[in-house]
């Protein structure tokens, strides 16, 4: 059981030591102490550690940040229940994270390691293999946050750590921009470019009035068009990656599952574009 007691160092400082047990690899429990300049201190971390102890917290592997990481990665990577897109973004992040603060050891990541790391991001952030290190914006530091706080999250799942330090770190504050919709000058010339292209001037068109994200936009098929009710179903997306172009079942989002109205212009538009679909695939 958890417990504290008062010691002295080899220098002969009066320290106070928590000591408590974790599961070890071979399944046996394991003897772990932290030192503390407070009995205070001490005693708080012991009920802390008592706690954690009685649920069979711990991680009998000593991950470091970075393996840790790796192979929550891999583990997304098997189940394939991610986004290219969102795992490639993932990898980005992880490489910027690992890079500043991967050698700490997964128990020992902290709110206050953590708050530093973004600070290093901010000011020294990527550092590219034989060039000077490049400051990372404001939002390019809260994704990497986001990153940190839903894995470690998972790592709270799985029992090996107690606490989200994530939940408890700083990011960095980003100021929120007010989209700007298209002026009716601006979708003028647009439309007027595309003239010359009748499947680019649908595309648009589409795109316009219906506010679909470009990946769906090009999952669209011709069962997702009601062209006598016309509406759209958004049903899949398409994205390209370092890999290739990748075609999901999946929207991004359950709320991205969604059937739209389409103005009777755009109903024009979308059978022409139909009519060549069909006379391609028939050529």
């Amino acid at each position: 059981m958890p417990s504290f007691r008062r010691i002295r160092t080899r220098k002969g400082a009066i320290r106070w030591q928590s000591r408590w047990r974790v599961p070890g690899a071979n399944g046996r429990l394991q003897d772990r102490s932290q030192n503390f300049a407070s009995r205070k201190e001490a005693a708080m971390h012991a009920a802390q550690m008592r706690e954690i102890e009685r649920r069979g917290v711990g991680d009998p592997h000593r991950h470091d940040l970075a393996s840790y990481l790796r192979g929550w990665l891999a583990h997304h990577r098997e189940r394939g229940d991610l986004a290219p897109t969102t795992l490639q973004g993932y990898q980005r992040n992880v490489a910027l994270a690992v890079q500043h603060c991967g050698h700490v050891l997964l128990e020992k990541v902290t709110a206050r390691a953590l708050d530093a790391l973004y600070g290093k991001l901010l000011t020294h952030g990527s550092q590219p293999q034989g060039a000077p290190p490049r400051p990372l914006s404001r939002q390019s530091v809260l994704h990497v946050h986001r990153l940190l706080h839903t894995a470690l999250r998972q790592a709270c799942k799985w029992r090996l750590i107690p606490h989200n330090p994530a939940a408890d770190a700083t990011p960095p504050s980003v100021s929120h921009k007010q989209a700007r919709a298209f002026t009716t000058e601006e979708i003028t010339r647009l439309l007027a470019a595309a003239e010359g292209d009748a499947e680019t001037y649908c595309m648009l068109a589409l795109l316009l009035t219906t506010g679909l994200r470009r990946s769906e936009l090009l999952g669209i098929t011709l069962d997702a068009l009601d062209l006598e009710a016309a509406t759209l179903t958004v049903q899949h997306t398409v994205t390209e990656t370092r890999t290739g172009v990748v075609v999901r079942e999946i929207t991004k989002t359950k709320a991205s599952r969604r059937t739209l109205a389409v103005p009777a212009t755009v109903v024009t538009l979308l059978r022409a574009q139909k009519t060549r679909v069909l006379e391609q695939a028939l050529a």
